[in-house]
């Protein structure tokens, strides 16, 4: 089963903005793609947070997300640096 991944506007801006001001802007770039392809593959690979908020790690990203199983979307709605 294949889902459709989609970036919430403000968390594609912050990714965008992240792969620009990153001293290593290709592994950001990187782990923004690994990480559609991950989750359009398998998007319960991650860890449940709580009750509709997951959360997968991409170094050296974090990223979170959600799944709606009935339209088989991801829509990523937050992206973080590690710390």
């Amino acid at each position: 089963m294949s889902f459709a991944v989609r970036w919430d506007a403000a968390s594609h801006r912050e990714w965008r903005w992240l792969w620009g001001e990153s001293a290593d802007s290709g592994a950001v770039r990187a782990a923004g793609e690994l990480a559609e392809t991950q989750l359009a593959e398998d998007p319960f690979q991650g860890r449940n947070l709580s009750e509709g908020l997951w959360q997968i790690i991409v170094p050296p990203l974090v990223i979170y997300y959600s799944i709606d199983t009935a339209a088989q979307l991801v829509r990523i709605d937050d992206v973080i640096p590690i710390a």
